[in-house]
């Protein structure tokens, strides 16, 4: 196979009967909507271009949920719709699709780094926002328990985030999906989540007894 087959490819670089030959050769893998050599490593550069494929880099959108843990290296394969916050003066300019899930909310510019030419959501915000999705996916799952445990999103850290924003939507089910997560052992990780530790420090917080959500009332419902 021509090593000119070593990035990610789509129709019309090749037609389908090709790329398909070859996946069952053993020469190529399917991600998304396209292939990859089996040579090719999973860096995130790769995973970039294979984003770029689908959602065009755009001044104000940020990448998120489950894209962003794919990107910080969560989640082994991308979601079956990307996921983009924009805020409120860029609506008419993004639309959902069936690959894409747009959303308006407000991201404070310190919960937002830069990979490649995208926004995309720090590692330890990523984690606040899988913690307190009520609707989490059982890659969700596995994307917060990851990011947690392997030192991306250190939880003491993602803690301390929800100590400065005690205000936040969603912040008590974040805190329990935390300790769940923390309590909860996954196979292949490289750094222990160090439970004691983490465990004391949750214990101290009187949102897990229940304490409903709280919201400033001068604070929109799209904010955060």
């Amino acid at each position: 196979m021509s090593s000119r087959l070593s990035a990610y490819l789509q129709p019309p670089v090749l037609s389908v009967t090709e790329l398909s030959a070859a996946r069952l050769d053993g020469d190529l893998f399917a991600i998304d909507d396209g292939y990859c050599s089996i040579d090719e490593p999973d860096t995130r550069e790769l995973r970039l271009e294979i984003l770029s494929r689908v959602v065009r880099p755009s001044l104000g959108a940020t990448i998120a949920g489950l894209s962003a843990a794919w990107l910080h290296g969560a989640l082994s394969t991308p979601p079956a719709r990307h996921e983009v916050v924009i805020p409120v003066q860029a609506r008419g300019s993004w639309h959902s699709s069936s690959v894409v899930s747009v959303r308006q909310l407000v991201i404070e510019n310190a919960d937002v780094t830069r990979l490649g030419p995208y926004g995309v959501t720090t590692a330890v915000r990523t984690a606040v926002d899988l913690a307190r999705d009520h609707r989490l996916s059982s890659p969700g799952h596995v994307a917060l328990r990851r990011l947690l445990g392997s030192g991306t999103a250190p939880p003491a850290e993602v803690i301390a985030w929800l100590d400065a924003h005690r205000r936040f939507p969603g912040r008590p089910r974040a805190l329990r999906s935390i300790e769940a997560a923390v309590d909860a052992t996954l196979p292949g990780l490289d750094v222990p989540v160090e439970q004691a530790a983490v465990s004391a420090i949750l214990s101290s917080h009187s949102a897990i007894g229940g304490r409903g959500d709280v919201r400033p009332a001068d604070q929109p419902p799209l904010t955060r």
